[in-house]
């Protein structure tokens, strides 16, 4: 372990003194830099990165050279006091973290804007959000963090501060918020982007969202088997600003869902991959979305060249990305593509009943920069079929 130390000193050290500015290093390896050393690194603060690795692989080292990220394996809690008032963004991602530790990382950080733990989150998080003069605080991001329950966002509704400042919020597979936790959430009336994807969430949580969170311009959704067609009509309706909707995964959702989003304008981006139970007929309701842009349908295996059609007449002059992985398109499908004049970005991946005869249809559409074909068993020869996309200049992956 002593010569891999010095191995990684070696070659990390100039990555990590060319650091940009913005970057705050907290976390110090010692056999990597010394205190004075980091010292430098700090007095050019403006975020803070904390981060732990299992072990330094040549992958990892690759990445330290690049100046990706920077991987720690011993953490010094030793902060300068004006060191901490400028500091603007900390991430944590240690799997334990002492509540003390955690109190004197963020304890006098006044212009803590962005706050990200990955860890077990301690009690004092919430408390110390709530009480203490953080100004400038606008995201929090516990993604995945245990720990984080119904009681914690509670203490956030209460504050005044939190209520009027958090405006991005991640809950990402926090499996311990209920419905009780959604009712907290949606308290925090400030929010435009809210991320609850794989929570417990059922239909009562998605319709206080919908009935308060009224600012909310992206909600993520992805995975949460509570989320039903009256969670999605809830969403429709209370949320006029919405401009992003992540729903893949959400096996309840059927085409009665679809035909409450077609009343939602504003939207701009919608991924249901996975949705099984979606048609047809549900994705028509679409076409009245005239500000679509980018659409996921992956894996929406009853999605065919007729629903497909629907999409390219009504959305031809804004939709950019579409992602038909999985879905049961032909070549007749590909032709009706051919309507869509803004189409950059394509994804027929395992897209099985697709032949050489209906590609030429893609290559004469002059946008469409990107086309994957990766799995299309209906191309006898794909790397021969994918010529003429080729010669159209186009990006093809197999």
């Amino acid at each position: 372990m002593k010569h891999l130390a010095r191995t990684i000193t070696r070659a990390a050290r100039p990555a990590v003194l060319a650091l940009h500015p913005t970057v705050f290093v907290d976390a110090v390896l010692r056999s990597w830099l010394d205190f004075d050393e980091c010292r430098v690194l700090a007095r050019t603060c403006g975020a803070v990165l904390v981060y732990v690795a299992r072990a330094a692989t040549n992958h990892e080292r690759k990445e330290i050279s690049s100046r990706s990220w920077l991987p720690i394996l011993r953490i010094a809690w030793r902060q300068h006091p004006t060191e901490r008032q400028s500091m603007s963004t900390l991430r944590i991602a240690i799997p334990v973290i002492k509540t003390a530790d955690f109190e004197s990382l963020i304890e006098g950080a006044e212009n803590l804007a962005d706050l990200r733990v990955a860890t077990k989150v301690p009690i004092v998080l919430y408390s110390m959000l709530a009480s203490r003069h953080y100004p400038h605080l606008t995201t929090l991001d516990v993604s995945g963090c245990s720990g984080v329950t119904d009681n914690g966002f509670a203490i956030l509704r209460n504050s005044e501060q939190c209520v009027r400042q958090l405006s991005i919020l991640s809950v990402a597979h926090c499996t311990g918020l209920t419905d009780e936790g959604a009712s907290h959430i949606s308290g925090l009336t400030s929010l435009t982007h809210l991320n609850v994807t794989r929570c417990k969430f059922r239909t009562l949580g998605f319709q206080q969202f919908g009935s308060r969170l009224v600012h909310l311009v992206s909600l993520t959704a992805t995975g949460c088997l509570g989320l039903c067609d009256v969670g999605i009509a809830a969403i429709a309706s209370g949320l006029a600003r919405l401009a992003a909707l992540h729903v893949g995964g959400c096996k309840e959702l059927t085409d009665a869902a679809m035909s409450h989003l077609g009343s939602r304008r504003s939207l701009t981006t919608f991924s249901c991959g996975g949705c099984t139970s979606l048609s047809d007929a549900g994705f028509a309701h679409l076409s009245a979305c005239h500000n679509l842009s980018d659409v996921d349908a992956a894996g929406c295996v009853r999605l065919t060249d007729v629903g497909i059609a629907s999409l390219a007449v009504t959305l031809s002059p804004t939709l950019a990305r579409l992602n038909l992985t999985g879905c049961a398109v032909t070549d007749d499908g590909l032709s009706a593509l051919t309507a869509l004049a803004s189409l950059t970005w394509l994804n027929l991946t395992a897209c099985r009943f697709i032949t050489s005869d209906g590609l030429t249809h893609l290559a004469g559409m002059t946008v469409l920069s990107v086309v994957t074909l990766c799995d299309c068993c209906g191309l006898v020869d794909a790397k021969a079929a994918v010529c003429p996309l080729r010669h159209a200049g186009k990006t093809v992956f197999l």
